[in-house]
């Protein structure tokens, strides 16, 4: 049985973090569960969160839902930010129709039973309530996935996709507020809480402040003449000309995007 979920958030950032529910008692299907609602309920609830602390909600797409219901089969395969094929996650972004020069975050859980209980583990993680609170995004997918003989021991696996995107999604709408609740779901064990945090990674954005601008440009310049060491997340962010190298074309092409020549980074070479 899989659920489909909500979010996806562009911008060739990513922003993502892992929870894992601990090993709970297995969850027993009922005919008087409706897992159909699974995916509306926690996007409602993380509305419900986002609103309570000042934010917009949140539109489902179709294609979020197909996206994040993927990643959540997957995640009983190959538990974490990486895919079964060894690929990272917002691959699965870049794989579909979406326009992957967005913001884009994943949060993903294992071992909880309900809705309320996958977004109140999210939201009680600051790494994950980050992703949640993320003010770029419009757009959210959550996929659900149940797996009854799971070795694991973690049967119920679960998705959010958070994205931007600069074009309307086709058939976006709001979840269902009606479906949120903030009760209390039956008891389930859970003995380990574990979170991986990952920086956003935005084209562009070379000093990590979260924007595009000439402060980029000018460390750009500085880490080509070799007076700035870079770590690993700058390294992601600098190739503003997709070549593999960087040299003065970065710093150009990142200059003409911020005066408007060039809609958006990377440019291909």
């Amino acid at each position: 049985m899989r659920k489909k979920g909500i979010a996806v958030f562009c911008s060739l950032a990513v922003l993502f973090s892992i929870l894992f529910g601990g090993f709970p008692q297995k969850w027993q299907v009922s005919a008087a569960a409706d897992m159909t609602n699974f995916a509306e309920e926690a996007a409602a609830l993380t509305n419900q969160f986002r609103q309570e602390n000042g934010l917009p909600a949140l539109q489902m797409a179709p294609v979020l839902l197909d996206l994040s219901a993927q990643r959540a089969e997957e995640l009983s395969q190959t538990y974490g930010h990486n895919r079964p094929d060894g690929r990272e996650w917002f691959s699965v972004i870049e794989d579909s129709t979406l326009d992957s020069n967005c913001y884009a975050a994943e949060n993903v859980a294992a071992g909880y039973d309900t809705p309320q209980e996958a977004v109140q583990a999210w939201i009680d993680s600051p790494t994950h309530r980050k992703a949640m609170l993320g003010e770029p995004y419009q757009y959210i997918g959550i996929g659900v996935y149940y797996l009854p003989e799971d070795t694991n021991h973690y049967y119920m696996y679960w998705d959010m996709l958070l994205i931007s995107s600069q074009e309307p999604l086709e058939g976006a709408r709001y979840p269902d507020s009606s479906t949120a609740t903030s009760e209390t779901a039956a008891a389930t064990t859970v003995t380990t809480t574990q979170t991986e945090p990952v920086l956003p990674r935005i084209v562009g954005d070379v000093n990590l402040d979260g924007l595009v601008d000439m402060s980029d440009a000018v460390l750009l310049q500085k880490i080509i003449m070799g007076q700035v060491h870079v770590n690993d997340a700058q390294q992601q962010n600098k190739d503003c000309y997709a070549d593999g190298v960087l040299d003065n074309r970065d710093v150009v092409v990142l200059l003409q995007f911020l005066v408007h020549l060039f809609p958006s980074l990377p440019v291909t070479a």
